[in-house]
């Protein structure tokens, strides 16, 4: 039961995040972590922080809150 729980969790901030990845790259035409291979992107998602001064200067606070908790690497 605890391992199903543990599960639903870990697939609700998987979802999360790529909602969050693919509103960042709507708003910037790129995305919010660099690499130029597949081990590059996953070392920058495990180990970078997210430049949020790539985002539009005009950006809804809001929507700017919503993408740093989800983008957030300890929740």
């Amino acid at each position: 039961m605890q391992s199903k729980r543990r599960a639903r969790r870990l697939h609700r901030r998987i979802a999360t995040s790529a909602v969050a990845i693919v509103l960042w790259f709507a708003l910037t035409g790129r995305s919010p972590f660099k690499g130029d291979t597949a081990p590059e992107i996953l070392a920058s998602v495990l180990i970078r922080d997210v430049d949020f001064t790539a985002l539009p200067p005009n950006l809804n606070p809001r929507l700017y809150e919503l993408l740093k908790r989800c983008l957030d690497k300890n929740p």
